[in-house]
């Protein structure tokens, strides 16, 4: 299957690639760019199946000698070497060649290829480096066990001004101690990128160190300067730390999406200090189709965050935003929330809230809702819309669906529009603070639609949701919702409507 016309010719198989008669030729200099740690050598190997070297950076040497954008093929082993992208030459890791057993066969995930973080950043993708150079098969490990200093930074890679291809591996952030201010990235991604298209993140395992500090397993930063990435179909685990985020895309540019993802909050630590969640968001993105803490084995928890945080699944600092058809679910914790809406360095955002199904968790907490707003802004600070969404409030001693939180006086937040939400499984439905400082309760969805100016079709009919987020055909949701802003499909991908209109939650019964 790797032998046809117009292939590229691999230099070191001793095959025929291109199938033009000849294997090998003379345009490989007699090398090659297979790599094996075990039993490679960077001396008296070339580099070829028979004869490998022995460093990430040696078959890289021998791609750039050969041209011709030559992929290195790396075998088992800890690599604990620094290891600097160049563009166009792929690294390719999950080979087999080992002392008296080298058959080059590929399966990442027998055969460890693991690269060691040997300083802070880790790999490094530069700004040259663009999507047709890829890493995929590797585990991507940050440096652990040490102090890196009060106000620095660790990662298992850093991708500054880049667009890599990054595709089935395995990043771990390190785990770091004794620092202030200090933070562990998995994957960190500077801006801004040199292509609209952003880097790409797919298929991946991706999860955080620990900190004294701040802990995420994909970050996207600066805020000066935002990041592009196109996050889809990773399996994502928040570290422990004061602030932990499985995926911190505070600074993130136009043409951002996390999608498709299953996306993990960690354990916050420290006593009423920090908080957790499985994402943070701000600048500009499409948060469409993920599966964020779903599976209450992998959550963390938040038990002593600071004294009015919340904790849970995503939180919206200013971000504008498109949030649709997803599983959302908080954590266990003190205060928790599917979504938490607030401001960070910058004012609300435009949110659209349309098609997800939201639980707040709490499990042992205080008060959990499945939506919270806090503002600085002023009064009736406008959040967006929030559209066909289930809202169920959690397990909190006291649970909410909408839970507008105290603020200084004459401020409140609430939506611009608050339309065909399915909320039950709560105690009160929405709690509105007033600009003067008091709070309103409305118990059931149809007070919400009656006394809430920008509120109308809410119900509190039980939606039916299997353990999966699905509802069935004669749901009292199918067909329930607003076609205004509604997401063209659904998290399966199937097309909505299927029926008369489009159904509520981020499931379209078939």
């Amino acid at each position: 299957p790797n032998n046809f016309p117009g292939n590229l010719e691999i230099c070191g198989d001793g095959q025929d690639n291109d199938c033009d008669g000849s294997s090998d030729p003379n345009t490989c200099m007699g090398l090659g760019t297979y790599v094996s740690q075990l039993d490679g050598d960077d001396i008296s190997g070339d580099g070829t199946q028979q004869n490998p070297v022995a460093t990430i950076a040696k078959g890289m040497a021998n791609a750039v000698m050969i041209g011709n954008s030559q992929p290195v093929f790396v075998a088992e082993g800890d690599y604990n070497e620094k290891v600097n992208l160049i563009e166009d030459i792929d690294l390719l890791g999950g080979y087999h060649c080992a002392p008296n057993d080298c058959t080059w066969d590929n399966d990442p995930q027998t055969y460890l290829s693991q690269i060691s973080a040997t300083d802070n950043e880790g790999v490094r993708a530069g700004d040259g480096i663009t999507r047709i150079t890829m890493v995929t098969g590797f585990t991507i490990a940050g440096r652990t066990g040490f102090n890196p200093g009060n106000g620095n930074t660790v990662a298992g890679m850093t991708v500054a001004q880049g667009t890599p291809s990054l595709v089935n591996n395995v990043f771990v952030g390190g785990n770091i101690m004794g620092c202030n201010q200090c933070s562990t990235h998995g994957l960190l991604i500077l801006g801004t990128q040199n292509d609209p298209a952003g880097v790409l993140v797919d298929g991946n395992r991706i999860i955080a160190g620990n900190s004294p500090a701040t802990s995420a397993a994909v970050t996207l930063r600066t805020f000066q300067n935002p990041a592009i990435a196109e996050i889809t179909n990773n399996w994502i685990k928040g570290g422990s730390g004061q602030y932990t985020r499985a995926v911190s895309a505070f600074a993130s540019a136009p043409g951002t999406q996390i999608r498709n993802n299953e996306i993990f909050a960690g354990n916050q630590t420290g006593n009423n200090n920090g908080s957790t969640f499985a994402i943070i968001i701000s600048g500009e993105v499409i948060v469409d189709g993920n599966r964020i803490n779903h599976d209450p084995n992998e959550v963390g928890s938040c038990p002593s965050p600071n004294a009015n945080a919340w904790c849970g699944g995503l939180e919206s600092q200013g971000a504008t935003a498109i949030i649709t058809n997803n599983l959302i679910f908080g954590v266990p914790g003190v205060r928790s929330t599917g979504i938490w809406i607030a401001e960070g360095e910058v004012p609300f955002g435009d949110l659209e809230i349309n098609g997800n199904t939201i639980e707040g968790g709490g499990t042992g907490g205080q008060i959990s809702a499945g939506l919270v707003c806090r503002t600085s802004q002023g009064i009736n600070a406008k959040i967006g819309d929030v559209r066909n969404n289930i809202i169920r409030g959690g397990n909190g001693q006291n649970s909410w669906g909408f839970y507008e939180d105290n603020q200084t006086v004459p401020k409140n937040c609430e939506p611009n529009n608050y339309n065909n939400n399915a909320i039950y499984d709560v105690d009160n439905a929405h709690r509105h603070w007033t600009a003067m400082g008091t709070a309103v309760t409305y118990a059931t969805a149809a007070d919400v639609n009656s006394m809430a100016a920008y509120a109308s079709g809410n119900i509190s009919t039980d939606c039916s949701l299997d353990n999966t987020g699905h509802i069935p055909g004669n749901s009292a949701c199918v067909d329930a919702g607003v076609m205004t802003e509604a997401p063209a499909t659904d998290i399966d991908g199937d097309v909505r409507p299927q029926g008369a209109g489009i159904d509520i939650g981020c499931d379209e019964a078939q």
